[in-house]
């Protein structure tokens, strides 16, 4: 979180003191190109050469940059001059002078922003034992002295520049002039030609037009029509009886009679319908589209006979010899001068037609030439298969006709041709491979009779033989096998005699050849106080090997229930048995596979290993998506009691990790309950992710589950979609308490490099407890300590650097967190309580502790809107304290601050407590900012703690303190919260 979150965490001084020490104020300063004459190079000497009673703090250049103005003050060993006393000085400058005045150093800063001067503190303080040689030379670098031959070089250039631009400006209107003339005379062109086109083209639509011929009484029929279909679709537009009048008059026109009196009567209507606005533009309308239609129609028949065209010029290109070719030309010179010079539609048309029916032509006589030589190619495949027989002169002869056809390119004869082609090939061609065919097909199934009969007669000789085998095979294995039984036989008497086993006793018996039966070898073996002990001796088979094995009060039921095999019920009578044994050591155990994994134990025990309870789990249980099998194991996991299980002294090592520890105990552990667990001196690598992890020792004391809320989830859930990570409440009934979970020494290190990444002097975790709200069936968390103690992270410098080097800079060899606190609710009481502290070990530590009410676990019930309206209003602060205490970091900082300034500590001290004060005197006045301006002082001054705690009389909510943060007045607010700031 870098150094503005450790600032903020420690001191809300900080921002304060570090403004005031290292910030120069910039306000007001010149900005711009300046460049200081004799006299005003003169009057800053005067400023910055003052005895060291005295403190140059402002300087000050008029806008005409002829004068300047300063102010010497006696030196109080203060910082920078303020935004307020540069303002007072700027003031007074202009009312001297007249002109507005600008910042040019302050306290010997040169703060004037030319675009050279970097406003740096190195570069731009000048010290005040400069002499006025070394002066020049600082502002020459910094840009505010220049030379006059310079000068006047820039002055030169300037005008050259001017002359230039102004030559550039001349030449870039002459030839805006000319390119507009340019324009002008290229638009009065595009004009003209386009007049042109137009002319042409009305001429060419004129000529169109001209090819429908129309009667007077055409005309005249047409504009009756159009004018009584205007009348239906807008019969409100004339008076609908004089209109109908006027029709009447005109009605021997559509009759096809047409007289000077009714020519007389359709002017009479063409006069009446004038005076409508609406008809004369649904009539203008009418008239464009006919005209447009009769366009369109020329348009389309000139289109079509020029593709037409197109189409023979296209196959006259790739067919030049063709016996077409000069039906083609005159037809293309015909249809071409039609084209041009066309006088009526029908001419046009029927130019088309004769075009299309010599192309249809055409492309039958190209698909009678593609059929031909289709056909040409299937013979000549055919004349190579059929080469040799008497086919043969057939197919030559077919083909040479074929071929004198296509050479003549006589479309006349190529359609009989064809047909006599197909006949051929069906008759003479496919008859004949039909006939070969069948002959082929008697043949072969001659040859696979032949074929299966010698194959059944190997086949039974082969398998008279194998039968022969088998059977000397299965004598040989029964001889192998009898004397292989007889040879155990003998070595098991006389491993019964070696380890004097009763031989009326068949359990003894029976462990002797479980060993032998699966390979292991062993020194000794006995049995004791009528089989309650068992002790092995030095057992070894490829990859293991015990020293010791000890079992003690082996319940042999167990035995005789599964020497004879596992199923359903044997396993239902097994996990009844309560009493399986009650000690089982094992030691010196070592374990090597062909794998590359060793492990090594010196010890491993269990004390009083038992079922109880198996089969009322099983009563309990009744969730019918578990198997029998699966029911089976699950009662018997929660039923298993073991009083001791202990393994000492283990090491694991494989290709990829290994991993040891000295002890791992747990006492009266079951799946639902441990009294106690520990691990000392645990260590992993891991080779795949280059970590190694120790830790010394590793407690977990006193957890329990509620063995009743594990059988209800059991009940209520489908195990076969059961996802207990996205729905943790699940889990959350299950668990009644866990006292203690606690590591000591943690260190966690690369492996390869063994460089520490981070280490831990402990971690723990108290008192987890889980309740029920009375009226809730779902628990909740409502107690948790937990504490973290010398947490130490290498390689800061690497992920924090801003933060590694604070530290480095304050004389921290290490960074180590202390953290820890308290969560605690009361469900049935709605009261709630949050404590945290954090610190840095030998620096600081923060400590805030806090009690509420009204918190009720209803609200997890509630949707976000209502959720946050709940925690405005019910929730309620009852008491809460954040205090800061100082272990060694406060008198660092001053140290630090002081080095950096190259001021004495007390120095310092005085002026982060002079600014302090200076900055609260600009905040609006009040007890509790008084009380803070005291406290802030007092721990700079000294005291190791300061103290932020409030108690109201009553609990408050946030929205009742809401408005005293709106008014603004921090007294009423106090009062109400009883907040009170301290030492």
């Amino acid at each position: 979180m870098k150094n503005n979150f450790f600032v903020f965490l420690i001191f809300s001084w900080l921002l304060i003191f570090n403004n005031s020490v290292s910030a120069v104020v910039k306000k007001y300063q010149g900005v711009g190109d300046l460049y200081l004459s004799d006299k005003l190079i003169d009057e800053y000497f005067n400023y910055i050469n003052q005895k060291p009673n005295k403190l140059p703090l402002v300087f000050f250049i008029t806008e005409d940059k002829e004068n300047s103005y300063f102010s010497i003050i006696n030196n109080d060993g203060g910082g920078w001059a303020g935004s307020a006393t540069i303002l007072k000085k700027k003031n007074k400058c202009e009312k001297e002078f007249n002109q507005k005045c600008n910042l040019f150093s302050n306290v010997r800063y040169i703060v004037w922003d030319n675009g050279i001067n970097p406003l740096k503190e190195s570069d731009s303080k000048i010290d005040s034992n400069t002499s006025k040689e070394e002066l020049i030379l600082i502002l020459r670098k910094l840009g505010f002295i220049i030379d006059q031959n310079k000068l006047a070089e820039e002055k030169a250039a300037q005008e050259k520049r001017l002359a230039e631009e102004k030559a550039a400006q001349e030449k870039k209107l002459a030839e805006e002039k000319a390119a507009k003339e340019k324009k002008l005379a290229e638009e009065k062109a595009a004009k003209e030609k386009k007049l042109a086109e137009e002319k042409l083209k009305e001429e060419e639509i004129n000529r169109k037009l001209s090819l429908f011929k129309e009667t007077e009484l055409k005309k005249s029929q047409k504009l009756i029509k159009y004018t009584k279909e205007f009348v239906k679709t807008y019969p409100d537009e004339f008076d609908i009886v004089e209109i109908a009048k006027l029709f009447l008059s005109v009605d021997e026109i559509l009759k096809g009679n047409l007289n000077s009196a009714d020519a007389k009567n359709l002017e009479n209507l063409k006069k009446f319908t004038s005076k409508s606005k609406k008809f004369k533009n649904y009539e203008k309308q009418l008239l464009k589209k006919d005209r447009e239609k009769k366009i369109e129609v020329v348009d389309t028949s000139l289109n079509n006979l020029g593709k037409n065209i197109d189409k023979l010029k296209e196959f006259l290109v790739n067919n030049i010899t063709s016996s077409y070719s000069k039906e083609i030309i005159e037809l293309i010179e015909d249809s071409e001068k039609r084209l041009k010079d066309y006088k009526n539609l029908q001419d046009l048309n029927n130019q088309t037609k004769k075009i299309d029916i010599l192309l249809s032509k055409i492309n039958e006589f190209e698909r009678n030439i593609l059929t031909l030589n289709k056909y040409l190619a299937d013979l000549e495949g055919y004349l190579l298969e059929f080469m040799s027989t008497e086919l043969s002169p057939k197919i030559i002869e077919q083909i040479e006709k074929i071929e004198k056809s296509l050479n003549e390119t006589n479309s006349s004869n190529l359609k009989q041709l064809i047909k006599e082609t197909e006949v051929f090939i069906q008759e003479e061609i496919i008859n004949f491979e039909k006939k070969q065919a069948e002959e082929k097909r008697k043949e072969e199934e001659r040859i696979a009779e032949e074929k299966r009969k010698e194959e059944k007669r190997i086949a039974e000789e082969k398998r008279k033989e194998e039968e022969r085998i088998a059977e000397e095979k299965r004598k040989e294995k029964e001889r192998l096998a009898e004397e292989k039984r007889k040879e155990e036989d003998l070595k098991l008497q006389e491993t019964y005699k070696k380890y004097k086993i009763d031989l009326n006793n068949e359990f003894q018996k029976d462990i002797i050849k479980l060993g032998l039966n699966n390979n292991f070898q062993f020194d000794d073996i006995s049995f004791l106080r009528n089989d309650k002990i068992i002790k092995i001796s030095n057992l070894r088979s490829n990859e293991l090997k015990i020293g010791n094995i000890e079992l003690k009060d082996f319940n042999k039921n167990i035995y005789d229930l599964i020497k004879n095999g596992f199923n359903d019920n044997l396993l239902n009578d097994l996990f009844k048995t309560k009493n399986w044994f009650s000690k089982l050591v094992i030691s010196n155990i070592s374990y090597n596979d062909a794998r590359g994994t060793k492990v090594d134990i010196q010890e491993f025990s269990i004390n009083d290993f038992e079922l109880n309870g198996y089969e009322k789990y099983k009563d309990e249980i009744f969730n019918t998506s578990l198997k029998n099998d699966e029911l089976n194991y699950i009662s018997a996991l929660l039923s298993l009691n073991i009083g001791n299980y202990s393994v000492k002294n283990l090491k694991y090592k494989s290709n990829l990790e290994e991993y040891s520890f000295d002890l791992t105990e747990f006492d009266n552990f079951s799946l639902t309950n441990t009294d106690k667990s520990t691990t000392v001196n645990y260590r992993s690598n891991d080779a795949k992710n280059n970590l190694s992890i120790f830790y010394k020792v590793a407690n977990l004391d006193n957890f329990s589950l509620d063995q009743k809320e594990i059988v209800k989830l059991l009940n209520s859930i489908n195990t076969k979609k059961l996802d207990l990570f996205t729905s943790p409440g699940v889990l959350l009934n299950s668990f009644s308490e866990l006292e203690n979970i606690n590591i000591e020494d943690l260190i966690v290190e690369e492996l390869d490099s063994k460089r520490k990444i981070f280490s831990l002097k402990n971690f723990e975790i108290t008192d987890i407890e889980f309740e029920k709200p009375s009226n809730k069936d779902q628990k909740i968390l409502s107690n948790l300590e937990f504490n973290v103690d010398d947490l130490e992270m290498v390689g800061m410098d690497k992920f924090y650097p801003d933060f590694s080097n604070y530290m480095k800079k304050l004389s921290y060899s290490k960074i180590g967190l202390n953290t820890g606190g308290k969560w605690y609710w009361n469900v049935n009481d709605d009261e709630f309580g949050l404590n945290l502290n954090i610190g840095l070990t030998d620096a600081f530590s923060l400590n805030f502790t806090s009690e509420y009410s009204g918190l009720s676990s209803d609200f997890l019930n509630l949707n976000s809107d209502a959720m946050g309206v709940y925690f405005l209003t019910n929730f309620k602060i009852n008491e809460a304290e954040l205090s800061l205490q100082d272990k060694s970091l406060r008198n660092r900082l001053i140290r630090m601050f002081s080095l950096e300034t190259n001021k004495s500590e007390a120095q310092v001290k005085n002026m982060t407590i002079s600014n302090i004060r200076n900055y609260s005197a600009t905040m609006r006045q009040s007890n509790l900012t008084r009380e803070y301006e005291k406290s802030i002082i007092n721990f700079i001054d000294g005291d190791d703690e300061i103290k932020f705690k409030l108690k109201p009389k009553t609990p408050v909510s946030i929205a009742e303190i809401t408005p005293y943060f709106q008014n603004g007045d921090a007294d009423l607010l106090a009062e109400k919260l009883n907040l009170t700031v301290g030492n």
